[in-house]
C-alpha cells in the first residue's frame, strides 16, 4: 500500500513539472539510468583461472540515516528539512553499530578472447539495495582509478546483500529517496568509493591462481521462510570457497532469503544476517573474506534466533551447509559471461496486488497518467547478467524476484537450453526494479506484489531477455 500512495502522489501531483530535473537524466547532472545506447556483449576467460577475494568496512564517520522498513519510528513525518541544499531527510540516523557493514570484492583473472589478461568483478555491499545511478557512477570511478583492468558494464556487477540496517544514501534519484529512506550523501558516496578502490586495489595484489575448490549444492531445512501465503520458499544453497595450496581465498555464499533480522523499529547499523553468516562462514574455514549473495528473496525471511543468539543460529547454518562439502574439486577450467540492457513495461499500479479497489474511470485515469508521467521519469531500461563456472550459471536480477520466477525458469531452460541443468539468481544486482513475480502472484493481494512497479510481465520479459542473451552468447 505504500508504493502505491507513493506512485499517487508522484504522479498525480501538479507539482511534479517543477521536480523533474529531481528525475530525467537529461536535465540532471547525475546520470540516473541507464542510457538508451547502452552496450552489452559477452566474453570468456580461460588458463589459469586466479581470484582474490577481500573486504573492508564501511562505516560512516557522521549521522547517516539507515534504510529500512520506513516505519514511525525510523521515519521522520514531516521529513526533516534543515538542510535544504540536499533535499529532505526522510530517516533518522543510526543510533550505535550491531555488526560492521562492509563492501566486498571478488574478482578473477584469466585469459580473454582477444588474447590478453581480462578481468572480471564482482562489488557487492551490506545495502538495502543498489540503484542504476549509483552503478553508472561508480563504475566511471573504478574505471577511471584502474584502467589496466579495462572496466565496463559486461565484466563488471554491482550488488547488495539487501540488510535494511545498511547506510542509505547512495542514490542521486529523489523517488528512490521517498521509497526507500535513502537521500543521496555526498560524503557517504566518497567513503564507499573510497573504500571500494581500496578494496580493489587489494585483491589485484593478491590474485592468486585456484587449483582446487570446495563446493557446496543442497537444500537446507529451517534457515528461511516464506511470507507469501501458499508459496514455497526456496531452500537452495551453493556455496564455493576458492582454494591455493590447500588455503582458502575466500568464499561464496547464495542464498535465498532476505537479511532482515532486524526489524522496523531498529536504529542500528548492521549487515544483519548476511554479516553474521559470512562471519561464521569465515571462522569455519579460514578465509579472510566469504561474500553472501541474496538469491529468490522476494518471499523470504530468515528464522529469528532463539534469544536472538545470531551468531550461534549462523554458527549451526554454517555447520549445516558445510557437511555437504565436496573437497578439493578441480578447479574451474573457464568463465563465461555476459550483460544485456534490456526495456522492461513501464510504471504500472498494482490494484490487486494493493487491495485497492477504484472504479474502472479512476483506474483508467490513473493509468494514463502513469503512462505519460512514466516516461517523463524514466526510460525503463535495465541491466541483467549471468556467468557461467564449474558448472553453475549465476543468473543476475536487478530486483527482488519471488520463488515462482525461479520455478518458472527451472521449467522454461529445458526447452530452450538443455544444457543449463544448474543454475542460481543473484539478486538486487546493478538495479533495483522492485519485486520480481509471475502473474498468478502479481494478482493476490500482498506487500510483495503491491510493491511492484512495472506490471505482470516484468518477470517474462527478464527470463525471456537472460535465455535470448545466454542463447547468443554461445553461438
Amino acid at each position: 500500500m505504500y508504493i502505491f500512495l507513493v506512485l499517487l502522489l508522484i504522479f498525480t501531483s501538479c507539482t511534479i513539472e517543477a521536480a523533474k530535473p529531481l528525475f530525467q537524466s537529461q536535465t540532471n547532472s547525475a546520470n540516473l539510468f541507464y542510457p538508451e545506447d547502452s552496450q552489452g556483449g559477452y566474453d570468456t576467460l580461460t588458463g589459469n583461472i586466479e581470484v582474490a577475494v577481500t573486504s573492508n568496512d564501511l562505516i560512516p564517520q557522521e549521522p547517516t540515516s539507515i534504510t529500512g522498513f520506513g516505519s514511525t519510528m525510523k521515519r521522520m513525518i514531516p521529513a526533516n528539512f534543515s538542510n535544504v541544499d540536499l533535499g529532505p531527510e526522510f530517516c533518522k540516523a543510526y543510533e550505535g553499530i550491531d555488526l560492521s557493514t562492509r563492501v566486498k570484492v571478488v574478482l578473477f583473472r584469466g585469459d580473454n578472447t582477444e588474447g590478453n589478461k581480462g578481468y572480471y568483478l564482482l562489488v557487492n555491499y551490506d545495502v538495502v539495495a543498489v540503484a542504476a545511478d549509483f552503478n553508472i557512477k561508480l563504475l566511471a570511478d573504478l574505471a577511471k582509478s584502474f584502467p589496466l583492468l579495462n572496466l565496463t558494464q559486461i565484466n563488471t556487477n554491482v550488488f547488495a546483500t539487501h540488510t535494511h540496517a545498511g547506510p542509505a544514501g547512495l542514490s542521486q534519484n529523489s523517488f528512490w529517496a521517498m521509497a526507500v529512506c535513502d537521500r543521496y550523501n555526498e560524503n557517504l558516496y566518497n567513503l564507499v568509493r573510497e573504500q571500494t578502490i581500496a578494496t580493489l586495489s587489494q585483491a589485484i595484489n593478491q590474485l592468486t591462481p585456484i587449483d582446487a575448490v570446495d563446493e557446496v549444492n543442497t537444500q537446507l531445512e529451517g534457515y528461511n521462510y516464506s511470507r507469501v501465503d501458499n508459496m514455497e520458499v526456496d531452500k537452495s544453497n551453493y556455496f564455493i570457497n576458492f582454494k591455493n595450496n590447500g588455503r582458502s581465498l575466500g568464499c561464496i555464499n547464495v542464498f535465498g532469503v532476505h537479511s532482515t533480522w532486524f526489524g522496523q523499529d531498529n536504529l542500528k547499523l548492521s549487515a544483519d544476517f548476511a554479516g553474521y553468516a559470512e562471519q561464521s562462514l569465515q571462522n569455519a574455514t579460514g578465509a579472510n573474506t566469504c561474500v553472501f549473495f541474496a538469491s529468490t528473496v522476494g518471499n523470504a525471511s530468515p528464522y529469528t534466533p532463539p534469544n536472538n543468539n545470531y551468531v550461534a543460529y549462523t554458527n549451526q547454518y554454517a555447520a549445516d551447509l558445510l557437511q555437504y562439502e565436496t573437497l578439493n574439486n578441480p578447479p574451474p577450467q573457464d568463465l563465461r559471461f555476459g550483460t544485456l540492457f534490456i526495456r522492461l513495461p513501464g510504471f504500472e499500479v498494482n490494484y490487486d496486488g494493493c487491495g485497492v479497489d477504484l472504479n474502472p474511470i479512476s483506474e483508467t485515469l490513473l493509468d494514463n497518467m502513469l503512462v505519460i508521467r512514466g516516461k517523463d521519469i524514466t526510460n525503463n531500461i535495465t541491466k541483467i547478467g549471468w556467468f557461467y563456472m564449474g558448472g553453475v550459471y549465476f543468473f543476475m536480477f536487478p530486483g527482488e524476484p519471488l520463488y515462482d520466477v525461479k520455478q518458472t525458469l527451472a521449467a522454461l531452460l529445458p526447452l530452450s537450453l538443455p544444457e543449463v541443468e544448474t543454475f542460481y539468481f543473484l539478486s538486487l544486482a546493478n538495479d533495483h526494479v522492485g519485486y520480481v513475480m509471475m502473474p498468478p502472484t502479481y494478482h493476490t493481494e500482498s506487500a510483495e506484489s503491491c510493491s511492484t512497479l512495472h506490471g505482470p510481465n516484468a518477470a517474462n520479459t527478464i527470463m525471456n531477455s537472460l535465455i535470448t542473451g545466454l542463447k547468443q552468447s554461445e553461438q
